[in-house]
């Protein structure tokens, strides 16, 4: 609905005592998204303290209202009170209902699931797909309704799809898919140690290698991190068969001989602290099997000795914030754009149509191909970034007539797609020294303030001389130093490895 909200404010604005400026619009725009976000970390406590379905609760919660608030729009006398029934009320209804949605998909396609890029990238595809519908819709129904009536049809609309919707948000079930995997594993534990003891005894080899061992108690601290209670006490009643006591005695009588030593001297023992590099892989398998197996550790907020440790933390939140302040820019102004075009209310429509189906086309195809590119995906925003500079940079030159603007809106589109599509397992990718539920909480309460400030700023920028060049001059810059930011977080993450 936020996405066609310029066209309902043109229609507003059409009645004579509803007169308002562009940055006003953009205001009222832009604090749906700031709301939404900052109210993350209060959203996802909500969602908490509702229990096992909290995710289904709260998907409800946000539904009703969201239909609240384009209830209550429907009755304003005046413009400015769309600050408080849609820009408050209707951004406290997206928070929890975005919170929600995003943490039980990064629950069931947790970052160990093969698919977890396609399904945490392919939600976004909703902004698009909310575009492609509303816009056309939205356009017909106040033309025949009115905007009041278009309010109060999409209350109704609302309430009925969402609460369906919510309904089928079941809980991630980890124990039932753990169990099975763990039993695996702890077989596969014994057996190994079993090998690594009877070398010992010399009737397999004369050496342990250290990796063999390190490799084993490796296994031993992840499995006793995912095995059940139920499965450990069952464990620790297992009764020794013959072969292990006759090893156990073969090694109290072993004896210790230069000959034969069990680590060389370059090595150290599993026991003691020895610091490795952990892959990507590595990283990522052990936050999701802590998230998995205790749940309710999240913390609410980030450390200063964590930001001061890792400062890609900081840079990071700036950088997606300027994207996501950036990123409906298109929307809130297009319908303007067009108008001082002269292009009619229809046509302007069917170039918005446009604008989403090239950005839903890209979200369904970056998913699709996002898994493959794993470890990398912060490449992807820094390209998205730099095309999106040029693009306004060129956009005066080309926009001569309607098939060129439509050309423009496409492109437009896809790279705005790219800027955003990977937006949970980008950050969960970045601030992998983070929990993946507390690095999207934070980057989503503090990507609220430049959400807020942006676009009131290019706002302000049109109404100096009411001239769009000097709208797409400033994103331009805006986006080029966007991906300076991209750039610089990818050159401290390589330097610190290479260390």
């Amino acid at each position: 609905m936020e996405l066609s909200f310029g066209v309902i404010t043109v229609e507003i604005e059409s009645e004579g005592r509803n007169q308002t400026t562009l940055a006003k619009q953009n205001i009222i725009g832009s604090i749906v998204m700031f709301t939404s976000a900052t109210l993350s970390p209060l959203s996802f406590l909500i969602i908490q303290c509702l229990g096992e379905n909290g995710y289904r609760f709260g998907a409800m919660i946000g539904i009703t209202l969201k239909s609240l608030s384009f209830l209550s729009s429907s009755f304003i006398s005046s413009i400015n009170w769309l600050f408080l029934t849609h820009s408050i009320i209707g951004g406290m209804a997206n928070s929890i209902m975005l919170v929600a949605v995003s943490h039980i998909l990064g629950e069931h396609f947790h970052q160990q699931h093969r698919f977890h890029v396609f399904a945490t990238s392919v939600l976004s595809i909703s902004f698009p797909l909310g575009g492609l519908v509303f816009n056309p819709m939205n356009t017909r129904l106040v033309l025949n309704y009115g905007w009041r009536g278009t309010f109060r049809i999409s209350s109704a609309f609302t309430f009925v799809i969402g609460m369906i919707c919510s309904s089928l948000l079941f809980p991630y079930k980890s124990d039932l898919v753990d169990s099975g995997s763990n039993k695996d594993a702890s077989v596969e534990m014994k057996t190994r140690s079993d090998d690594m003891y009877s070398s010992i005894d010399g009737t397999k080899a004369d050496t342990v290698e250290l990796k063999d061992v390190e490799s084993i108690e490796n296994d031993a601290r992840d499995t006793t991190k995912l095995i059940p209670a139920s499965a450990k006490d069952k464990m620790k009643c297992v009764k020794k068969t013959k072969t292990d006591i006759k090893n156990s005695d073969s090694r109290k009588d072993l004896p210790q001989t230069e000959e034969t030593p069990l680590f060389t001297k370059k090595e150290t023992s599993p026991g003691e602290d020895k610091s490795t590099k952990k892959t990507h892989d590595d990283i990522t398998n052990e936050k999701s099997r802590k998230e998995i197996s205790d749940p309710e550790r999240t913390p609410l907020f980030i450390s200063l000795e964590t930001i001061v440790t890792y400062p890609e933390t900081v840079l990071w939140i700036i950088g997606i914030g300027m994207t996501r302040g950036l990123l409906r820019l298109p929307y809130l102004n297009m319908a303007i754009y067009l108008d001082n075009k002269g292009i009619s209310r229809m046509d302007a429509s069917y170039i918005l149509m446009v604008l989403s189906i090239a950005e839903g086309i890209t979200y369904i195809i970056a998913a699709a191909v996002g898994d493959c590119c794993k470890g990398r995906l912060i490449y992807t925003h820094l390209a998205a970034t730099l095309g999106m500079s040029l693009l306004n940079l060129a956009w005066q030159f080309i926009d001569v007539n309607y098939t060129a603007i439509m050309v423009l809106a496409i492109i437009n589109g896809g790279l705005l797609a790219l800027t955003t599509v990977y937006l949970y397992s980008c950050t969960c990718e970045v601030l992998q020294h983070l929990s993946n539920k507390l690095a999207f909480n934070q980057t989503l309460a503090w990507v609220g303030i430049p959400v807020l400030v942006i676009p009131p700023i290019f706002g302000l920028i049109y109404g100096i001389r009411e001239v769009f060049d000097d709208v797409q001059h400033g994103m331009s810059v805006a986006y080029f130093l966007n991906a300076a930011i991209y750039l610089a977080i990818i050159l401290i993450k390589k330097r610190r490895n290479s260390r």
